[in-house]
C-alpha cells in the first residue's frame, strides 16, 4: 500500500505516487502492506560492507537498516555510544533505552528496519561493529530481559499492534499494585496498549500502539497528540483502578517517548458516582486541596460560601469530563482579595445533584 522514509518521502503505487526514488541500503523503511496476508521480501546481491558509515541526524527520528549479516545484541550493537542514545524501536514494541535501563530489544537482526533518536543536538557518524565475535552470548542481564518480553504480555486486554508505538517507561510504580497487575493505556477511551507488572522494583515499559488511516486502511489505536491516559487493571480485584501519573510529556507521538512515575489509588478508574473529598489540609493556610469526582460528562459548578450563604470564591465553573478532578483555594476571593480567617462551606453542584462540605480557614 505504501512505504515512506524519514525524510518524508513516500512510494504508494496505487496512487502513482513515488517520492522516494532509489532506496537507501543503509535505511529503513516503514511499509504497509495491502490485504490481510504477509509478504516476503527478498533481495539479491552483495551485502552491504561491513564498514560502512552511516550518518544518524540529531533532533530527529531515523530509520536505518541493520548491516551486518548475523544478529548482534543491541547493546554491543552500541556499545560507548550509550550517552548518545535516547532510545532504538522496531515495529514490534520493543525498545532499547540506555538512560533507563531498559532492553526489550535484545538482538538486532538483517533484514529488519530500527528507529533511532539520539541524545543532544550533534549528528552521529556510527559504524556497526564488526560482527566477528560478538553473535549475542545469553547473559543474566539479557536472560532477564528476554524473560520480561514473555512475561509481561497483557492476558486481560486484546491489543491490536499496527507497528507504530508510542513507548511509555513508569520508573516508579506505587500504591496500589501488585505483581501480576497490569498497566493500560487509552486513548479517547479506547485501549492501546497493556503490559504486566512482573518487578516491582524495575521500570515498567509500555508500547502504546498507533492508529493507521490513510489510503482506505482503518487500524485502532492512538492518533499523534491524543492525551496519553493511565490505569491499572487489579487482578484481585478484578477491575481497573485510578492512577496518577506523573509524566515528562502528555500526549501521544510527539516525543520519542514518555518517561514518569505514577501512584495507584485503590479507587475505580472512572468513578461511578458524584462525589467530594474533604479538603486537605484542613484547617488550612494558605491553602487548602478539593479532590471531587464526576461520574458523567456535564456542567460542574465548585463554590466557596461564607456562613451567611454568599458566595466569596468561584473554583470551577463549565463543562467537565467524567473522572476524578482537583482544584486549589488560597483564600483569595472572586475580587482578588485574602479572606478573613473562619468557617467556610464548598459546594460541589451538578445540574441534578449538589454536594457540601465545610473548612476553617486560618490566619
Amino acid at each position: 500500500l505504501i512505504a515512506s522514509n524519514d525524510a518524508g518521502q513516500y512510494y504508494a503505487p496505487n496512487f502513482g505516487v513515488d517520492l522516494i526514488g532509489e532506496m537507501d541500503l543503509a535505511k529503513g523503511y516503514d511499509i504497509f502492506l495491502e490485504g490481510m496476508d504477509n509478504q516476503t521480501l527478498s533481495v539479491e546481491g552483495l551485502p552491504m560492507p561491513a564498514d560502512y558509515t552511516m550518518t544518524v541526524s540529531a533532533l530527529q527520528m531515523n530509520n536505518i537498516c541493520f548491516i551486518p549479516q548475523e544478529c548482534v545484541d543491541v547493546e554491543l550493537v552500541f556499545s560507548g555510544l550509550e550517552d548518545r542514545i535516547l532510545i532504538v524501536s522496531d515495529d514490534s514494541g520493543a525498545y532499547y533505552v540506555p538512560g533507563f535501563g531498559v532492553n526489550t530489544m535484545g538482538d538486532m537482526c538483517p533484514g529488519k528496519g530500527y528507529k533511532i533518536f539520539l541524545q543532544g543536538m550533534e549528528d552521529l557518524e556510527f559504524q556497526y561493529p564488526a560482527p566477528d565475535g560478538l553473535a549475542r552470548v545469553e547473559t543474566v542481564e539479557s536472560k532477564f530481559w528476554s524473560d520480561y518480553i514473555s512475561n509481561s504480555v497483557s492476558i486481560q486486554y486484546d491489543i491490536v499492534k499496527t507497528g507504530i508505538s508510542h513507548p511509555i517507561i513508569l520508573t516508579e510504580l506505587e500504591g496500589v499494585v501488585e505483581l501480576g497487575d497490569e498497566l493500560v493505556a487509552y486513548a479517547n477511551g479506547e485501549v492501546v496498549g497493556a503490559t504486566k507488572v512482573i518487578d516491582l522494583d524495575l521500570p515498567v515499559v509500555l508500547s502504546a500502539w498507533g492508529s493507521f488511516t490513510e489510503y482506505g486502511a482503518n487500524l485502532p489505536g492512538y492518533k499523534d497528540g491524543d492525551m496519553i491516559e493511565l490505569r491499572l487493571w487489579s487482578s484481585s480485584e478484578g477491575k481497573e483502578l485510578r492512577l496518577d501519573a506523573e509524566l515528562d510529556g502528555s500526549e501521544y507521538g510527539t516525543s520519542p517517548l514518555t518517561v514518569g512515575t505514577a501512584m495507584v489509588y485503590g479507587q475505580e478508574a472512572v468513578p461511578s458516582e458524584f462525589g467530594l473529598s474533604q479538603n486537605y489540609p484542613n484547617p488550612f493556610n494558605p491553602s487548602t486541596a478539593i479532590d471531587f469526582s464526576i461520574a458523567a460528562e456535564g456542567y460542574v459548578s465548585l463554590n466557596v460560601y461564607d456562613i451567611t450563604g454568599r458566595i466569596v470564591s468561584t473554583l470551577v465553573e463549565g463543562n467537565l469530563s467524567s473522572g476524578y478532578h482537583h482544584a486549589v483555594w488560597d483564600g483569595i476571593d472572586n475580587n482578588g482579595m485574602a479572606v478573613s480567617a473562619g468557617i467556610y462551606i464548598y459546594s460541589l453542584q451538578t445540574e441534578t445533584s449538589s454536594i457540601t462540605r465545610k473548612m476553617v480557614f486560618m490566619k
